[in-house]
């Protein structure tokens, strides 16, 4: 099975835990490094997520193993189906510390990568790279270790495209301040969009079957997983599953309410 990364995707909220990260820094440090967290499904890496390892720079490198251990066993019991895909430094070179660095994740994941955030912003931007390793050498007798360039692609969840819209009208925003809109706004806002990307790929399907656009194959098979990924339910089965789902919705509300009434009360219970 190819496990050599091949592309890697990765969520805006791990991009912004990063750059948090280095700006709550120790002043003497000149870099943050860390851990990422995703899955590598035949050498396709998602990154969801991730957190920093406190370490040591300097003519030898020092990394807090244990805690990166310990953290990790502690995002296993949230969430075992996530591992260790790589680590992260903030910078826009690679220097030769982080080859043993490297070397801890090569024995922590199979193919680790690792991914760069220049957060000195050297072009005006903070751009994001990825990488994984070869060594270069005979059999047997490593010489050195070579970063490969790997494919990068910003993806979101539907939430966190929420936040991201909101921070971007924060641009236009003279005072800086956004506020978010009601559930319903949002909810209308995301249906908009998946009606105009059904007419898309309506439009696109009608021009292939009347032989007015060439059929492109790579299209087709993520229209096919896309179908294939939706669950064939009936109507009452559909039903059933809307009113649980609701039913639990309200179990939750309720219990926050009741909650936040039984703090209240005991708030004002200590003034007596």
């Amino acid at each position: 099975m190819n496990m050599i990364p091949s592309d890697v995707k990765i969520h805006p909220t791990v991009l912004f835990s990063i750059i948090d990260s280095y700006e709550r820094r120790n002043e003497k440090m000149t870099r943050v490094v860390g851990t990422l967290i995703g899955t590598n499904i035949q050498g396709n890496i998602e990154v969801n997520d991730c957190f920093v390892v406190p370490h040591r720079d300097g003519d030898e490198v020092a990394l807090d193993v244990e805690f990166a251990k310990n953290s990790m066993n502690a995002f296993r019991k949230i969430n075992p189906s996530v591992s260790i895909v790589g680590w992260f430094s903030t910078g826009n070179d690679i220097p030769n510390t982080s080859c043993l660095i490297h070397e801890y994740y090569a024995r922590e994941t199979v193919s680790p990568i690792h991914l760069t955030v220049d957060t000195n912003l050297k072009n005006n931007k903070p751009e994001v790279k990825a990488y994984y390793s070869t060594e270069l050498g005979i059999p047997e007798r490593k010489q050195g270790t070579l970063f490969v360039p790997i494919p990068i692609e910003i993806t979101s969840y539907d939430s966190e495209q929420l936040a991201i819209n909101l921070f971007q009208d924060g641009k236009f925003s003279t005072k800086r301040i956004v506020k978010p809109g009601m559930d319903f706004v949002n909810l209308k806002l995301a249906l908009d969009d998946i009606y105009l990307m059904l007419n898309s790929v309506t439009d696109y399907v009608d021009k292939v079957l009347a032989g007015k656009i060439a059929m492109d194959s790579n299209v087709g098979r993520s229209l096919v997983k896309i179908i294939d990924s939706i669950p064939l339910l009936d109507a009452q089965t559909f039903d059933t599953l809307m009113t649980n789902q609701m039913n639990d919705l309200l179990m939750v509300q309720y219990l926050s309410n009741l909650v936040q009434v039984q703090l209240t009360l005991n708030e004002k219970l200590a003034l007596i």
